[in-house]
């Protein structure tokens, strides 16, 4: 590793390194290569001795490194690194000599870790080298040389004890001082400059340089002689990194360049500024960092005797919150806030921006801003916020933040024109949401700008001086709270709030409103009556919405003149909290129109609604909140109500409700039933308006009828619907009504109404022969034989001499004149036309096909002969005041008896019967009980085999009503032989008809030859079959048989719960005697009679009769 000349026998080499104890000043020439530590000393000591050393190799590749040398008896070391390439750097990991007082550097990268008895060394060269590094510490005995010249590279350069001069060279050099007044440049490159205690020189020289004051306060603080700092050229940078640092003005009077003042130490820091210092550093802005931060630290900033012509600029970004303390002077400062910490500008902390033009400039960083009221800070003029992020800012404007009468201008005439402060949050170009408020300011008017998210921004509550509030992008709530205010939305669905009505109603001059692009909102919030006129809403532009958000009664009032300033045709008007609520439009032209939307709630309001003459749209968002007392009138147009079902079931009567061309009934968040009668009024001479209930899948019913001079097109839902046309006749056309799915109940009434029930089993009504005849006829366009059902009444009420009528249906005919023929004088024959497609059913009983008959339009079956069969009607009969016969058929008809001595066979259906007006009938009715009555699928009659009918008014007691029973047809009935008395004996016509009364207790049958045995039953249970077999069987009414009943005999059995009773008939399924036991009878149900209450005592012979 060592090459030289070996002058003498002294010289050495070992494993570990070379000595050359006898080196000559002509031959002073020493070649590196490896790791060896090496010696050298001249033979000849003169006074300026020179040698050469060459660390490394130019043509191999490994660095020299951990190499100690030593150098005696040389005033001068020339040392060339060499390396195959520039970035190769040579080692010295100690080096010196005992009379060494000049190094010259040259050739590529050298880094000196420590120094080897080199005290008389006072200038180093590095001027020649790529890149010259040496150690930073003093180690004992040995002193930094007092002059240092850097490399163009990127060099550590260290002073010593004394005095030095150090420059760093062109590159990014790191110089320190250490002690002594040192003066120090960093010449070109981003330099890193630690001058050390003494009051030293520095200058940074090009580049952005960092000159570092020291860890302790001595080394700038409190010099006798100021420290000098010149940043020079470039962003520079003055770092104070000492814990609890007081700089005063003069500290800081001999710097200048220097364009940020950087804190990172901890405890309490303080700066001051004064004009001087301004004046020598030649600027009139002033940048001051703090980065410190601990948890009890404070920052002073003292700016107060700058003139306007100097400012500082205040810049935190802790994670830590510090108590801060900044006063600005005359001219326009900064205190900027990074939020790093919920709390980084707390009340407590004081921001006096003093005169001039200042501005509180927060910066979103990691944590969201609370909003917490900024009490301290005071004397501002701008507030800025900015961020690109999510996080959230919130800042509650203080009073004293906008004191602008100190910025006023004085105008020509002698008046100061007040300044409003601004608040701009354009740079907020993320989503981050900025909520302000700034209701606190009660003498200077605001100009706010928001950023990009969904803010929140309240003007102040000046009355004399209106805010100008801009939301930016976003969804934003703007509240310009008092005075005239100019408020723009810009982009986004924007609200503007109005939370005191007395700030926007009223005025001099209206509240310029701007909603901007999107779908935004005018918004009263104020709790009690509010009251809006049209001039109120004259300055309002691009608003798509008027919301009235306070529990209390509301009323607004549109223009013209309101549309044409807001550019727009229509416009949203909306109630969401409890109140009357009234919307006053009648004066718009038709160019206008609204969208009105009242409050939905559990409680409803009572709201007043007058449409214009545009085509208006009345939303009802929870369908139950419309009711009775609500009124709307929707004027000229083509107006729309619409009802959303939302969970609560809607019920009304539209009494109030006039001038609509439509109604519909839709989902909104769950379906509910819906009951609505419409009134005449609702419609106005309209053919075929919309009402349509599509969507609703619980059940609809639908009332029309009262309209008589419009028809509709009403539409059912999924439910089992009831829905009942208009009496309107509108030349030609009635209703169209369409049921949709479900079971539905379809009755077209007066007119020539189209009918479709859709799917489902549906039921048609016709409740008068006026409903659908030749004239007027009514259309069914999608009827079932088998699933679909006829009502077809057939009322004689008014009709004094005695009718037979039957319903009946009989075969299809291929043409109008057979069916005319197959008509056999009986009221009630219906008979199907397969020609054109109609039924007929006689209503009159003359044989004729006329007007005066229901003519109905049915489509026809896939057997066209076949497409109405008499399962598919049911009868509603109604006798007059003459002795009517009465017979239903094979539905579950509806036969009421009238006034006169009527005769009511219900037929096989379980129908309901009515004799008359009960007690206030005189007339004996006749209730008959025969084969159709008693018909069964089953060969063996049992119970609920048999339709059971229910009557209504019948009259037990000697002149009362009869029920007339057959007893052939009794004993056709499988498992029936014999129909018997009490005591066993059969009964027939001749038989003497007795009634035996049980009681309420428990029976004893057969001591007489009683044809119907009537009991009470002990408590009030129903009753069905089961209930009274297991009363007779073991019950309080248990019976107990004298004479004994074989397999087959059958008795009647009449049972009242004190309410309502029924007829049973009481079979025996084997030999009975004595107590009935379980198993030995089968009780059959054969009428009930309702409301008759304890009918077992009242029942008389004459109340039954027996027919063959």
């Amino acid at each position: 590793g060592v090459a030289g000349y070996f002058d003498d026998a002294d010289d050495t080499k070992d494993g570990t390194g070379a000595i050359f104890a006898y080196l000559t000043p002509e031959n002073s020439n020493v070649y590196i290569y490896t790791d060896d530590d090496i010696a050298a000393t001249l033979a000849v000591d003169t006074a300026d001795d020179t040698g050469n050393v060459w660390i490394g190799s130019a043509i191999a590749t490994a660095d020299v490194a951990n190499l100690d040398a030593t150098f005696n008896d040389f005033e001068t070391i020339n040392v060339t690194a060499q390396g195959l390439s520039a970035t190769q750097t040579q080692t010295f990991a100690e080096f010196g000599g005992s009379d060494l007082t000049t190094l010259n550097v040259s050739g590529t990268r050298l880094t000196i870790t420590a120094w080897n008895g080199s005290t008389k060394l006072t200038t180093i060269d590095a001027s020649n080298v790529g890149k010259f590094v040496m150690t930073a510490a003093n180690p004992a005995g040995a002193l930094y040389p007092d002059t240092i010249t850097g490399s163009p590279g990127a060099d550590t350069l260290g002073g010593g004890a004394a005095a030095s001069v150090i420059k760093g060279g062109t590159g990014n050099d790191t110089i320190t001082g250490n002690a002594g007044a040192d003066t120090l440049w960093g010449e070109a490159g981003n330099d890193i400059i630690t001058g050390g205690a003494g009051s030293d020189n520095i200058d940074g020289g090009a580049g952005t340089d960092y000159i570092y004051a020291g860890t302790t306060g001595a080394h700038f603080e409190d010099l006798a002689t100021p420290e000098t700092v010149d940043g020079g050229e470039g962003t520079d940078i003055l770092w104070f990194n000492g814990a609890g640092t007081t700089i005063t003005a003069q500290d800081i009077s001999n710097v200048k360049n220097v364009e940020l003042f950087y804190f990172s130490g901890s405890g309490t820091d303080t700066i001051t500024f004064n004009d001087a210092y301004f004046t020598n550093a030649g600027v009139t802005n002033q940048i001051v960092r703090d980065y410190a931060g601990g948890a009890s630290d404070t920052f002073t900033l003292t700016a107060t005797s700058l003139s306007a012509a100097n400012s500082v600029t205040y810049q935190t970004k802790l994670t830590t919150a510090v108590a801060e303390t900044l006063n600005g002077g005359a001219g326009d400062d900064t205190f900027e806030y990074t939020t790093n910490v919920a709390t980084q500008l707390a009340a407590a902390d004081t921001v006096n921006g003093g005169k001039g033009d200042d501005t509180l400039h927060i910066i979103m960083g990691t944590t969201a801003l609370t909003a917490a009221s900024q009490t301290g800070v005071t004397n501002i003029e701008t507030i800025k916020f900015t961020g690109t992020g999510s996080l959230a800012i919130g800042y509650t404007l203080a009073d004293a933040t906008f004191v602008t009468t100190s910025l006023a201008s004085t105008s020509g005439n002698g008046t100061s024109a007040v300044i409003a402060g601004v608040v701009d949050a354009s740079g907020m170009t993320g989503s981050g949401v900025l909520t302000f408020t700034g209701s606190a300011e009660d003498d200077s008017g605001i100009t706010i700008t928001g950023g990009n998210g969904n803010d929140i921004l309240t003007g102040s509550s000046t009355a004399a001086i209106g805010d100008t509030i801009s939301g930016g992008n976003g969804d934003d709530v703007i509240d310009g709270d008092a005075g005239i205010d100019t408020l723009n939305g810009d982009d986004g669905d924007d609200v503007f709030k109005v939370a005191a009505v007395g700030d926007f109603i009223g005025l001099t001059v209206a509240e310029t409103v701007n909603g901007g692009a999107g779908t935004d909102t005018l918004r009263f919030d104020h709790a009690t009556a509010t009251t809006i006129a049209a001039a109120d809403l004259n300055a309002i532009n691009s608003i798509e919405k008027i919301v009235f958000n306070g529990a209390a009664a509301q009323s607004v009032t549109l223009s013209d003149t309101v549309f044409e300033n807001n550019g727009s045709s229509s416009i949203i008007v909306q109630s969401t909290a409890a109140g009357s609520f009234t919307v006053a439009a009648g004066g718009l032209s038709s160019a206008y129109s609204l969208d009105v939307r009242p409050f939905t709630t559990d409680t409803p309001n009572t709201d007043t609604i007058t449409g214009g003459a545009g085509n208006d749209l009345i939303k009802y968002y929870d369908m139950a909140t419309l009711d009775t007392a609500d009124t709307i009138n929707g004027n000229a147009g083509t107006d729309s109500l619409i009802l959303y079902a939302a969970g609560n079931a809607h019920s009304a009567t539209y009494s109030n409700i006039s001038k609509i061309e439509s109604i519909t009934y839709a989902l909104y968040t769950s379906t509910e039933a819906v009951t609505a009668t419409l009134k005449d009024a609702n419609f106005v001479s309209i053919d075929r308006a919309p009402v349509s209930a599509a969507s609703i899948t619980s059940v609809v019913t639908i009332d029309a009828s009262d309209e008589n001079d419009s028809t509709v097109l009403l539409t059912g839902g999924t439910g089992n619907d009831i829905l009942t046309g208009t009496d309107t006749y509108l030349t030609l056309t009635g209703d169209t009504i369409n049921g949709g799915n479900g079971a539905d109940i379809i009755d077209g009434s007066l007119g020539g109404d189209i009918l479709s029930g859709g799917a489902g089993a549906d039921v048609f009504l016709f409740n008068a022969q006026a409903d659908s005849s030749s004239t007027y006829k009514d259309s069914i366009t999608d009827y079932l034989s088998g699933t679909d059902k006829l009502k077809i009444a057939l009322d004689y009420s008014g009709t004094a001499q005695g009718v037979t009528i039957t319903g009946d249906v009989s075969a299809g005919k291929l043409s109008k004149q057979a069916a005319q023929d197959s008509l056999t004088g009986i009221r009630g024959q219906a008979v199907y036309n397969t020609e054109t497609q109609e039924l007929y059913v006689n209503n009159n009983g003359d044989n004729l096909i006329t007007s005066l008959d229901y003519t109905i339009g049915i489509n026809a079956g896939a057997t066209a002969l076949t497409t109405v069969a008499d399962a598919d009607v049911i009868w509603v009969i109604t006798g007059g005041s003459g002795g009517d016969i009465i017979t239903g058929n094979v539905g579950v008809d509806i036969l009421t008896g009238g006034t006169g001595a009527d005769s009511i066979s219900s037929g096989r259906g379980a129908d309901a019967l009515s004799l008359g007006n009960g007690s206030d009938d005189s007339a004996i009715d006749t209730i008959n009980i025969g084969t159709n009555e008693l018909y069964t699928t089953d060969t063996t009659a049992a119970s609920g085999s048999i339709a059971v009918d229910t009557v209504a008014n019948f009259e037990p007691g000697a002149s009362g009503d009869k029920i007339s029973i057959s007893i052939a047809a009794i004993e056709a009935l499988g498992g029936v032989i014999d129909l018997v008395t009490s005591s066993a004996a059969s009964i027939a016509t001749s038989t003497t008809t007795t009634i035996e009364d049980g009681g309420a207790a428990i029976d004893t049958i057969g001591s007489t030859a009683a044809v119907l045995h009537a009991m009470t039953s002990h408590d009030s249970a129903a009753l069905t079959e089961a209930v009274v077999e297991s009363d007779i069987i073991a019950g309080g009414n248990a019976l107990t048989v004298t004479n004994a009943l074989t397999a087959g005999d059958a008795f009647l059995l009449l049972h009242d719960n004190g309410t309502d009773a029924g007829l049973f008939l009481v079979v025996a399924l084997s030999a009975v005697s004595g107590a009935i036991t379980a198993g030995e009878v089968d009780v059959i149900k054969l009428l009930t009679l309702t409301g008759e209450g304890a009918i077992s005592a009242s029942i008389n012979a004459a109340n039954i009769e027996f027919v063959s």
